[in-house]
């Protein structure tokens, strides 16, 4: 909003707004500014869950996340990956589908399929994703995977868990509210 805008550039931070008339294009509007992007990943248009389980691969790979349209299709080529069932994303030539039932068993496909790194990894409310969102960044710089918890559990955990070292750390993103 303005007044958030305001502040920031009151702090000498530089804004520069990325929107458009939707979500959609929204995100075609964000993609738009990638450079050297080497690969497309799709996902549904109320796949919010299904983005925060790609988007520190996504962002430390260097691929594009596209939202389908409200019917499951996109007109984007070259699609690497779909994450999320059929009935969001139709089938796209040459796509690997990734979902589980629901998404967290969606984001435990994604943490199996996906290459990631887990010397971190951190775990997030999968309802509320305000905190994987804001840790998005941080984990692609360590090509780490967000897991998403219903708040005392994580699908992915067994998984992981095989995966981790003495080295390892797990980090909770938000309160105990968000994960126990």
């Amino acid at each position: 909003d303005a007044a958030t805008v305001a502040a920031l550039e009151k702090a000498g931070v530089t804004v520069e707004k990325v929107a458009g008339k939707d979500r959609i294009e929204t995100a075609n509007n964000i993609n738009a500014k990638l450079k050297d992007v080497k690969g497309t990943i799709v996902i549904g248009l109320k796949g919010e869950a299904d983005a925060m389980s790609v988007a520190s691969f996504a962002a430390a790979n260097g691929y594009q996340i596209v939202i389908a349209d409200g019917k499951g299709e996109t007109t984007v080529k070259d699609v690497k990956y779909i994450i999320g069932g059929p009935t969001l994303v139709k089938d796209i030539a040459g796509a690997e589908r990734i979902y589980g039932a629901d998404r967290y068993a969606t984001n435990e496909e994604v943490v199996k399929k996906l290459s990631f790194e887990f010397n971190t990894v951190y775990v997030a409310n999968g309802a509320r994703l305000a905190d994987a969102l804001a840790a998005s960044v941080l984990a692609a710089k360590t090509k780490s995977p967000i897991l998403l918890s219903d708040g005392t559990t994580v699908k992915a955990a067994s998984y992981v868990n095989e995966k981790l070292t003495s080295s390892s750390k797990v980090v909770a993103l938000g309160g105990t509210g968000a994960v126990s």
